[in-house]
């Protein structure tokens, strides 16, 4: 049961980070490329990656929940102790998704309408553009520093059993 209950954990990890490579080297460039661009405005591109972003968010929240519930699981299983700070970190990547998508992707979409959208002066436009810059760097930021949080608990997850176990060092030699 328990190596069922890791398993799960892993597997959740890496369709969640996953899920965030490919969409910050693959899905994110390409919408924005020279090629795309050939084929879909800018504005319309924008709108359509608002889109994805609906998905990706929903996608990450539900990965943080089911990482979070995993380590509730083993810990009823096993009755071992849950780090607290993982627990924690887990939790602020879930509330950090929950924030870009009923926070920042509303606020980058009113962005983009400013800067794409009819009647707005060349300074409005400017504005919004620095204003996206800005939350765009903040997202990717944060998207950097949670697929750094993956890559550890997915490193944590596979270790065996007896490397998890604090070292303590007053305890050496005879």
């Amino acid at each position: 049961m328990q190596a069922l209950i890791r398993f799960a954990g892993i597997l959740v990890v890496v369709v969640w980070l996953g899920g965030m490579v490919c969409f910050t080297l693959v899905v994110g460039p390409a919408f924005f490329s020279a090629e795309m661009g050939e084929v879909l405005p800018r504005p319309h591109a924008a709108r359509a990656i608002e889109v994805l972003f609906e998905r990706y968010y929903v996608v990450q929240i539900g990965c943080g929940a089911l990482a979070l519930a995993q380590l509730l699981v083993e810990r009823v299983v096993s009755r071992r102790r849950v780090g607290r700070w993982r627990a924690a970190v887990l939790g602020l990547m879930v509330a950090g998704a929950a924030w870009g998508a009923y926070w920042l992707l509303p606020s980058m979409h009113n962005l983009q309408a400013v800067r794409y959208g009819p009647g707005r002066s060349a300074e409005e436009r400017r504005e919004a553009a620095g204003a996206f810059a800005f939350w765009h760097g903040v997202s990717q930021g944060m998207n950097l520093a949670g697929m750094g949080v993956l890559v550890w608990h997915l490193w944590w997850l596979t270790r065996p059993e007896d490397l998890r176990k604090p070292l303590r060092l007053g305890r050496f030699g005879g």
